[in-house]
């Protein structure tokens, strides 16, 4: 279904999903550009905390390591 579409009518596709298993395909120009599938179940618990250990610090975060004068 094109983007158009789905945007119009979103919560209805959701419950679709949701309710009874179907898989949307939503196109953009005539090409897939996202998929809309049902959770499975228990699937909701893992959203929280999904993305923990993915970001890594270089340094301070209050430094950019070089040193400047706010005057100049």
């Amino acid at each position: 279904m094109n983007v158009t579409n789905f945007k119009a009518k979103c919560i209805q596709y959701v419950d679709a999903v949701q309710h009874r298993g179907d898989v949307v395909v939503i196109t953009r120009h005539g090409k897939a550009g996202a998929k809309l599938v049902p959770m499975e179940d228990g699937e909701e618990a893992k959203l929280f905390g999904r993305g923990m250990g993915t970001v890594k610090e270089k340094g301070p975060l209050d430094s950019t390591g070089e040193s400047w004068d706010a005057e100049s």
